[in-house]
């Protein structure tokens, strides 16, 4: 599979997304077997757990800014999903296995950035925990790959108002 292959199915795995604000999908990709190990997108708690149906996205309903104050998230989020789904399936993650990124505001425009750059901490964690060295996401001008460590850093900096991931409008 190419990069273009992969992407596309991460866009195909953020149309499955109920979230009211973004969608994302999310691959994890072995290139010596050339295959999918695992996949995810973003979605609720709540559409799976009986009993918290009425909780809504902490975003909205509380004004918390994207990739902070995570603990009050309901979410999962398309990385946990698809390091979860490897797992489930038997999978550990390999050295030069890559998680792919990407994802499409609410009305289907794909979220792209300018610039590579990573801003939930909290999947950065489980990234780096479960073994993920490499993540690729599109940009503007084509795709880029960051290493665990940009992203953790990334992703710190962000949530602690550090650094603004730049997209496109």
């Amino acid at each position: 599979m190419n990069s273009k292959e992969i992407f596309n199915l991460c866009y195909g795995l953020a149309d499955k997304s109920s979230c009211r604000k973004m969608h994302f999908g999310s691959v994890i990709y072995r290139p010596r077997q050339d295959g999918i190990i695992g996949k995810g997108f973003n979605r609720p708690l709540h559409n799976e757990v009986k009993g918290i149906s009425d909780i809504v996205c902490c975003e909205l309903r509380m004004g918390i800014k994207g990739g902070t104050q995570l603990e009050k998230c309901t979410a999962i989020h398309a990385e946990q999903a698809a390091v979860f789904n490897a797992l489930k399936k038997g999978h550990w993650i390999e050295e030069n296995d890559l998680l792919y990124i990407a994802g499409k505001f609410w009305d289907g425009k794909p979220w792209i950035q300018k610039e590579p750059g990573f801003y939930c901490s909290f999947c950065a964690r489980i990234m780096y925990e479960a073994g993920i060295k490499n993540v690729r996401m599109t940009l503007t001008n084509g795709e880029a790959n960051m290493s665990i460590e940009e992203v953790l850093k990334s992703a710190y900096e962000f949530s602690f108002e550090k650094k603004v991931v730049k997209k496109d409008e």
